[in-house]
């Protein structure tokens, strides 16, 4: 697991990005969902999880800033989704799309009794995906928090049990994750070059 401390910066990032991010594409939240947070809340979830990924992979926030501009750019007008895109690796000529897949907790010890859950409507071919976990200090403000943890990723075609809590999504349970040092490898060579 990789831990990401977050910084007064990445907290301002946050607060400018997260509530952009209704892009009109379908939304994945249930009034279960609503029940445990407001819409912005999990949006800001989704921005540590993404911001953790790039600073887990470049050191900085320059590559997800373009991403989440030009998704604001050309998404929005055309009330469509981001069909899951948050980054992409390409490795000896093959290029996978990167999810991240973030969750608010309160206790950090509980990430190996966790999954990696994804909805049905979010599950696509050639995609990896990443587990990554916001924590703070309340269920309810998702916005402060102290820090990320990257727990481990999966390519899609090792994503095949449905969730116990809910057959419409699909989970991997972290302990069954790969780890994130495996996948580091295929990028390192890049770091500080985009």
């Amino acid at each position: 697991m990789i831990t990401i401390p977050i910084t007064q910066a990445h907290k301002e990032l946050t607060l400018k990005y997260a509530p952009g991010q209704d892009l009109g594409g379908y939304s994945n939240l249930d009034k279960s969902d609503l029940g445990k947070s407001s819409r912005l809340g999990f949006q800001h979830t989704g921005i540590y999880g993404e911001l953790a990924w790039h600073m887990f992979r470049r050191g900085n926030t320059i590559k997800l800033v373009k991403i989440l501009e030009e998704k604001f750019a050309t998404l929005r007008p055309t009330k469509k989704g981001d069909g899951g895109y948050d980054d992409d690796i390409t490795h000896n000529g093959t290029t996978r799309l990167i999810d991240i897949k973030s969750s608010h907790i309160v206790d950090e010890d509980q990430i190996p009794k966790l999954n990696l859950v994804i909805p049905d409507r979010e599950y696509h071919e050639h995609m990896i995906y990443v587990a990554a976990f916001t924590i703070g200090n309340s269920k309810e403000d998702r916005l402060n928090i102290d820090r990320v943890v990257l727990a481990g990723w999966c390519p899609n075609e090792q994503v095949k049990d449905r969730w116990r809590y809910d057959d419409k999504k699909r989970a991997v349970r972290v302990p069954n994750l790969r780890d994130m040092s495996s996948l580091k490898s295929i990028f390192e060579p890049i770091i500080g070059s985009e």
